[in-house]
């Protein structure tokens, strides 16, 4: 029971004390003044009937007949109600009682509140001759109404005072329990393992109370990041290059190769190497140490770059090559123009429009291009389109300004004529617009390209050096000499030709031309897939260390004919294509069905699309309130760690959904973002997934010993179960165990676990 209701309890017991006494007293107050009252009355009324008696008596003689002629009528008009006269020597001269018409008052209040007056007594003479005693009392049945009546009207009076009393007492409590609300959000924040901090309230009690919560969250808070930044500096003086702070080549190829190993959309995407030309030259022209100093603004440029491509990796390979692996984590689409002339590209909204049965919004980007005049900072002063059957939804809205409007799965090239009036001279101009996912091998060149050239200039080598730039997609199972080999190919085109070129590289004899039909091909795949059912759930085991169940991990494969083809192969095309949201939809869907019929747990592997998009949000909390209870606590949702932290807001806000229904929740991949972890705090997340780059041949390696001892110290800090990624082998599985995890899955989990099933 709240405190507020105990409180309200103790008040409304106390009202009602009150109010029982202040009646009870109040009657019986009124009943001692009304008894001795009757008593006065009684005691008047006898004297009043003795001076009758003796004065008529006096002058005649008093026996029985006449003394019963006085006495009578008043009994039987109702002034008396009991009387009687005893001679001197104890004869009863005369005795007589009269009924009493009933009142008002009930029989329970009468004995509650009795009246008993003393009854009135006078002696009665014949001259000088004594003829007896004479006592009598009056009616009391309009004394009991009387006082009933008053009782009644008190009650009244004092249940009001009483009611005023409990709803000043109800707004006095507010006010004083006002701060309880907060300390309870806390106090329930705490038990979900959130450790949040509030103001302090007014209240001394509940002040001391917060303070000592406070300073838990606190001390909670700076204990995670003090050890996750030991760990990190300790990570950094192992992996890390001493310039840049990037990787080390060793440390980045073993996470390249565990990327290439996963069964979701992240083992897929681009990876781009970039080479300092001449470096040797930059050192001789302008001395090592300021060639130092350019290498580690451009290491902590590059570090940027990744942090607000959350998921993507850099490494600095040798002294001049610069690699950054950004997996198909399509977080946005990004507009490249490339044309003759002057444009600027001028900021536009994303329009959110209704699509589908649903009317889940879709974001529809538009990028608008701003033609200038050459050699002014102004729009040209006549501008026509050439329009081009091809050209997209493309419009001029004068003043040299074109607005390209596309879906935002739409990845491709646009192109489009123009000409320029000025001065009564006309030329003809021609804008390629390109919209690609910031995870394209051309995107991803071009945005190191950017960054790099931006340091280059800073440190004013940019004409000094060129930079040449390959690109590359890469998918689950890719060999890596291939892919490395592809692109040192591309980056030696690119450095033949002596200027700053990006060259995209493809694996075979492909080119952008099979690419771009190859994402066609898959469109229309995933449509009749999602048109006809065609995605199943997939479940692999993730343990405890003991060999019981945690829960299973949902992954989807796609039936196609002849062949299933497992996550990797197609989840980086539902990325490409924006279908993600929908496919995410759909594994919740399957995941409920499938705890509904094995009453297992399960969990789902949730894209960032969804998390950046509130209405998913809403349809999980729809869809968990349609589905019974009991389904709830055994669905899981997990996020990859680099989106949870770029995206924290709606992370946290998609948790707190979770936890209304009783789901769990957790991150994937966890290990690469150390610093960052302090900011769990307040999330209340359930357990976190140890990445399978620190998990790989662990026994071996006493740095990711490390490592993992204290991920799993941090976690259970804050009450999160750590598990292993990817755990393959008996050894690795016995030191996942001495380090203190919770769990773990990998194959060799998988296989116990189906051994132990059978």
């Amino acid at each position: 029971m709240t405190l507020y209701k105990q409180l309200w309890i103790a008040i409304l017991i106390l009202l009602s004390i009150i109010f029982v006494g202040s009646v009870f007293t109040s009657s019986m107050s009124a009943q001692q003044y009304m008894e001795r009252s009757v008593s006065g009355h009684n005691q008047n009324y006898a004297n009043f009937l003795g001076l009758l008696l003796n004065s008529d008596c006096a002058m005649e003689t008093c026996d029985k007949a006449h003394l019963e002629t006085w006495l009578k009528p008043p009994m039987d008009q109702g002034y008396i109600r009991t009387i009687k006269l005893v001679s001197p020597d104890d004869e009863v001269l005369f005795d007589d009682q009269a009924p009493e018409k009933p009142g008002s008052a009930p029989d329970w209040f009468k004995g509650l509140f009795p009246i008993e007056p003393t009854p009135g007594t006078v002696s009665i003479q014949a001259g000088w001759t004594p003829l007896g005693d004479l006592a009598l009392t009056t009616p009391t049945e309009s004394v009991y109404t009387e006082l009933w009546e008053g009782s009644i009207q008190l009650s009244i009076l004092f249940l009001i005072t009483t009611l005023i009393a409990g709803l000043l007492g109800n707004l006095a409590l507010k006010r004083i329990l006002s701060p309880l609300d907060a300390v309870v959000i806390q106090a329930n924040a705490l038990g979900e393992r959130r450790f949040i901090t509030t103001p302090e309230p007014y209240t001394f009690e509940f002040k001391r109370v917060v303070v000592a919560m406070n300073a838990l969250a606190a001390r909670v808070k700076a204990m995670l990041e003090q050890e996750a930044e030991t760990l990190n500096q300790y990570r950094q003086e192992l992996q890390e290059d001493k310039v840049t702070k990037l990787l080390n080549r060793d440390h980045f190829m073993t996470v390249f190769k565990s990327t290439l190993q996963r069964d979701d959309s992240t083992g897929a995407g681009a990876i781009a190497i970039m080479r300092i030309t001449k470096l040797v030259e930059l050192n001789n022209t302008f001395g090592y140490r300021n060639v130092d100093a350019m290498l580690t603004d451009l290491g902590s440029q590059i570090r940027w770059l990744v942090n607000i491509n959350g998921g993507w990796t850099a490494s600095r390979l040798n002294g001049s090559d610069f690699m950054v692996l950004a997996p198909a984590l399509k977080q946005r689409s990004k507009i490249y123009v490339d044309g003759a002339g002057y444009f600027r590209i001028v900021p536009a909204d994303r329009n959110k429009e209704p699509q589908g049965a649903d009317g889940a919004a879709q974001a529809r980007p538009s990028v608008h291009i701003q033609v200038l005049a050459e050699g002014q900072d102004a729009a040209a002063a006549t501008i026509a389109v050439t329009q081009q059957t091809d050209m997209g939804n493309v419009t001029y809205a004068g003043d040299g300004l074109f607005i390209y409007l596309s879906e935002i799965s739409v990845e491709g090239v646009t192109e489009f004529k123009y000409t320029v009036t000025l001065d009564g001279e006309t030329t003809e101009h021609a804008i390629q617009v390109t919209m690609a996912s910031i995870n394209d091998p051309m995107s991803v060149g071009r945005e190191l390209q950017t960054e790099s050239y931006n340091i280059l200039a800073k440190h004013g080598m940019q004409d000094a050096t060129e930079l040449a730039i390959s690109a590359i997609y890469f998918n689950p199972l890719d060999p890596v000499g291939g892919l490395m080999g592809a692109l040192d190919k591309g980056l030696s085109t690119s450095e033949e030709e002596g200027e700053s070129n990006i060259h995209v590289a493809y694996m075979g004899n492909g080119d952008a031309t099979d690419a771009m039909q190859e994402m066609e091909t898959w469109r229309g795949i995933f449509k009749e897939a999602f048109d006809n059912d065609l995605f199943d759930l997939f479940t692999t085991p993730v343990a405890k260390l003991d060999g019981s169940l945690l829960h299973y991990e949902a992954n989807l494969r796609l039936r196609r004919p002849h062949e299933i083809l497992n996550g990797g192969q197609f989840l980086p095309w539902i990325t490409r294509l924006n279908m993600t949201e929908a496919l995410d939809r759909l594994m919740v869907t399957l995941a409920l069905d499938y705890i509904e019929e094995h009453n297992e747990p399960v969990a789902v592997k949730l894209s960032a699309e969804v998390i950046r998009e509130p209405a998913f949000t809403v349809w999980l909390e729809k869809t968990l309130a349609a589905r019974g209870t009991g389904q709830h606590p055994l669905l899981h949702v997990q996020l990859l760690e680099a989106m949870g932290f770029r995206y924290l807001d709606s992370f946290n806000k998609l948790c707190a959904t979770a936890r209304k229904f009783g789901v769990k929740t957790g991150l994937e991949h966890m290990g690469h973002q150390m610093t960052e972890i302090g900011r769990l705090t307040d999330v209340g997340l359930d357990f976190m997934k140890i990445d399978v780059f620190f998990v790989k041949d662990v026994h071996k390696d006493s740095v990711n010993q490390n490592l993992l001892k204290t991920l799993a110290t941090l976690a259970h800090s804050i009450g999160i179960d750590a598990i292993a990624e990817g755990v393959a082998s008996e050894d690795e599985l016995l030191m996942v165990d001495k380090l203190g995890l919770d769990g773990a899955s990998g194959p060799i989990v998988t296989r116990q676990f189906e051994e132990k099933k059978a």
